[in-house]
Formats: C-alpha cells, structure tokens, sequence
C-alpha cells in the first residue's frame, strides 16, 4: 500500500519547494530591502541546505515585471558562460536583436551586455547560484558588475544575488572586491527545531494523514541537524524511509536510507565531473590510501609526539604519480602536471578534496597536501563505474 501520497516523490524532491517560508523570514525581508535599494551586488553564503535558493526563488516571483535570470555555475561554470546567457535572455525578451560570441572575451560580452541594458533602460536581477563552483578570477569579474552598476549605470539597472555554499570563499576574494562588498547575508545551519518545522511541513503535504509522528520526523531531524543542517538531506531521508514503510512511517529504515543517500550523492556529484577530474579524484583516492598505509609503518617504539613528514603525505608531485598510473590503466594519456594542478584546484573549489599548504621547516620552502573529503571505500566504485561507462 505504502503512505506517500500520488505526487509525494514529487514534493520531496529537491526541486520541489514549498510556498512558505520556514525560519528564514529576517534573511528574506533584508535581502527585499537591498534589492529595493538598488544596491547593485547581495553576496548571500552559507552551508548547503540552509534555504538560500529557496528564499531567493520565492522572493523572484514578486519581480516578474523585471528582467530576471537564475543561473546554477554547476552547468554555467564560467563567467563566458554567465556573459552568453544574460545576452541570451537579452535576445529572448527582444531587446537584442542577435550577437556573435564566438571569438569575444567575458569582458567584450559584458560591455555588450551592459550597452543593450542602458539602451532599452532594462532592469536586470541577475541571479548566480553555487558561484564558489566558479574559478577566483571568474567571481571578481561576476562581482565586478554588481559593484559597477553602484554609481555607473545612466539608465537601466544590472542587480547581481551572488549565492555561495563555501562560508569561507568571501576570504579569497581580490582586495579590490573585499573593500567594496558591503552587503553580504549568512545563513546559517538549520538546527533540529528548525528542520523539524519543515519536515512536518512537507510531511503533510507528501505522506497520508496518520501515518507519522513528530516523533518518527524528530529522529530524523536530529540526525540532520546534528550532522549538517542540511535540510535537503533530511527531505531525502524521508522520502527513502517513506518509500520502505508499509502503512507507518518505519524509522527503524533509517540507517538503510542514510547509507543509500550518501551513495547517491556521491553518484550524483561524480557525474556532474568531467573524466579528466574523476581521474584526478580517483589518484586522491588512491594516494591517500598509499600513505595511509605508509603512515601506519612510520611508528617507532621511541616515538612520542607527531612529526610531520612530506614522505608520509599525499602531497602533489607523489599524487600525480598516482595520476598517471591510473590513466595508463584507462587507456588514457595523462595531462601534464600544469593541467593536472588546475584539476586539483577545479576539485578543492567543488569541495570534493581538501587543499592544504604546509611548511617543510626553516629554509626548506613549503608543499601542497591534499586529502580526500569523502570515504574512500564509498567513493572509489562509484568513480571507476563512472569511467568505465565513458569509455
């Protein structure tokens, strides 16, 4: 029989979000208020699943008499690409006739974006979601528009709503755009309480009636809570435990859908990547474990405190060994060390790896280490799967 309602698997989709807003009313009416204000740039940051989107999405429906864009960097992955579907738009709405982008820098698109916003007097809301999946110098020149449009525009307006899931990426930026990014908006992780309100929310939108308690959403809740804030996590959770249960909400399935869903995010995540990346995560993988194992036999009977040693870390130069390896067992030619450093950096601005630079000791310079994220154990078939259905 089960208890999700016909379109359950719908409402609890990630796609799917529900018309009031939960415990993010403040974020929402101070980011109306700058919008309103005509401030030109909102940079709003925060962990994944704490309701950013969700808020901005229903905040755009009270602007339909401007000119709005939503854009996601994990398809729209460079500024070239933010620049092509703003004149894109531009073309849709017939305030552009055509344009040829093809030999054109971002910056030559940009200036013929902004002369065809000054020209038709256009109110632009341009929204850019998961820019820490952008490059550093990508987000400067996204960032660039925003704060040029302060006090440069004569007619028309350009609005950018910059939405990061890295809480730190503000402290990367350029000097240039740090100085003047005044508004920027935190939201932070949802607790238990929190997620607890939403879930019953969509617990009765999805789930036949009597079929759940608060109870069975509080267990849920508290794991979430505890663990990310994530509230995308905990809809998955009850949708997989939802699909598993009879006629009541079975909450002894949890565990099983915790293990499912992190399997399916890493799938999901993996795809998005290009070969050349999943190669390069996989040499983490396999590096990380080549020094762990290393690091068990650097024990000595006298050793009484740690010490650190590049020859017992995954550090860049040995992980590229492993790279090249790993294409030559896919049939793959390795790129050089210079496109292979790019791909490094590609993955820690994806937050797939962590990037760590340490000191080697007085005189002797610095490396770079890095680590993987993920559980190895979990990760790597889910990549090999994912290469060899490539090739």
């Amino acid at each position: 029989m089960g208890i999700l309602l016909d379109n359950g698997r719908i409402l609890l989709s990630e796609d799917f979000i529900i018309d009031k807003i939960i415990d993010r009313e403040e974020e929402k009416k101070k980011i109306e208020e700058w919008i309103n204000k005509k401030i030109g740039l909102i940079y709003i940051y925060g962990s994944s699943g704490t309701g950013k989107t969700h808020v901005i999405k229903k905040i755009l429906e009270n602007y339909k008499d401007k000119t709005v864009l939503y854009l996601n960097c994990s398809a729209t992955n460079t500024f070239y690409k933010i620049m092509v579907n703003c004149l894109e738009k531009l073309k849709e709405l017939k305030f552009i006739e055509k344009f040829h982008e093809k030999g054109l820098s971002g910056s030559e698109l940009f200036s013929m974006l902004r002369e065809a916003i000054e020209k038709n007097s256009v109110y632009f809301i341009l929204v850019v979601d998961e820019i820490n999946r952008l490059k550093l110098e990508d987000i400067d020149n996204l960032m660039y528009i925003g704060l040029d449009a302060i006090n440069n525009y004569k007619n028309g307006w350009v609005f950018i709503i910059a939405i990061s899931n890295d809480v730190m990426l503000d402290t990367k930026f350029s000097e240039a755009v740090k100085s003047r990014l005044s508004i920027k908006i935190h939201f932070p992780r949802y607790n238990v309480q929190q997620i607890l309100d939403i879930l019953e929310e969509y617990a009765k939108l999805s789930l036949i009636e009597n079929s759940y308690t608060r109870e069975d959403l509080f267990k849920i809740a508290e794991y979430v809570g505890n663990l990310t804030g994530d509230i995308r996590l905990a809809k998955r959770l009850l949708l997989s435990i939802a699909e598993k249960s009879d006629s009541r909400l079975d909450i002894s399935k949890m565990a099983e859908a915790i293990t499912e869903n992190e399997k399916f995010m890493w799938e999901r995540e993996i795809r998005k990547l290009s070969i050349e990346l999943r190669l390069t995560l996989l040499a983490v993988i396999e590096a990380n474990r080549f020094y762990e194992k290393k690091r068990e036999t650097f024990v000595t009977a006298n050793l009484k405190r740690f010490i650190f040693s590049s020859r017992i870390e995954p550090n860049l130069k040995n992980i590229y060994k492993h790279y090249c390896l790993i294409c030559e067992e896919y049939g793959f030619n390795p790129k050089s060390e210079i496109t292979f450093r790019n791909s490094i950096d590609e993955l820690d601005r994806q937050m797939l790896i962590r990037k760590e630079v340490k000191g080697l000791g007085r005189g002797k310079g610095v490396t770079s280490l890095v680590y993987l994220r993920g559980y190895a154990d979990v990760l790597e078939p889910i990549i090999r799967k994912s290469i060899e259905e490539v090739i």
